[in-house]
């Protein structure tokens, strides 16, 4: 499954967006008001893969694509709501999800009737839910940028000791770690890289690149050990 590429965007409206990739079209889902424009080229698109079963019980499978890996997580969140489904997940992330959750935790339904396409058939589904109270929104979302990605306690890495709070906290480094324990890569092997690569003088701009430095540094540390 694709996690996320870089593209250059031909085509984008409210609620579709067409990008090329490695010389492949993808005719992908965005959210109003995605931040995505024509101009972007060789932009970092993070995509979410759905499959259903459709009506004709054939298997069909749709893309959704987004501007920050948070965004992605708030996209999929938001879907194990009861009742909500990617559309209106989609429609509710036109508005800040920090006062999306803060309301919710608020039991605010006016508050949330105020918001921009939020009904309140949705509002009700919203509130009804324990979205606020999960422990990785919670951590994600409700209290900073700042905090590790959604991993199981015993996955959790502890970093602290080979990098400053700067590093640490950055949002780069949280998505970089977020992707490559999704791919397969053990704790260990993250932290002891992260620990030799001297995050500000390398050629880092986003999340993609640092992935990328961790990976041949683990590589390097492969082939040392064979």
């Amino acid at each position: 499954m694709i996690t996320s590429v870089y593209a250059k965007i031909e085509y984008v409206t409210n609620t579709k967006m067409l990008f090329v990739a490695n010389n492949w079209g993808y005719w992908v889902n965005v959210k109003p008001n995605s931040g995505f424009s024509r101009t972007d080229n060789n932009v970092l698109v993070f995509l979410h893969e759905l499959t259903f079963l459709a009506q004709n019980n054939t298997i069909n499978k749709e893309l959704y694509a987004f501007k920050s890996l948070k965004e992605k997580e708030w996209f999929k969140a938001l879907l194990t709501i009861n009742g909500i489904g990617p559309k209106t997940a989609m429609n509710v992330m036109v508005n800040k999800q920090e006062e999306v959750l803060t309301l919710i935790k608020n039991n605010d339904l006016n508050g949330l009737l105020r918001l921009e396409n939020i009904n309140k058939k949705v509002a009700t589904m919203l509130l009804a839910s324990d979205i606020a109270n999960k422990h990785y929104l919670k951590n994600q979302i409700v209290v900073s940028d700042k905090v590790e990605p959604q991993i199981d306690d015993d996955e959790k890495i502890d970093v602290s000791k080979d990098l400053n709070d700067d590093e640490l906290l950055s949002e780069i480094v949280i998505e970089a770690i977020d992707c490559l324990i999704s791919l397969g890569y053990k704790q260990e092997q993250i932290k002891t890289a992260l620990a030799e690569i001297d995050l500000k003088n390398e050629s880092i701009n986003d999340s993609a690149d640092l992935v990328a430095v961790i990976i041949k540094q683990i590589g390097l540390r492969t082939s040392e050990v064979s």
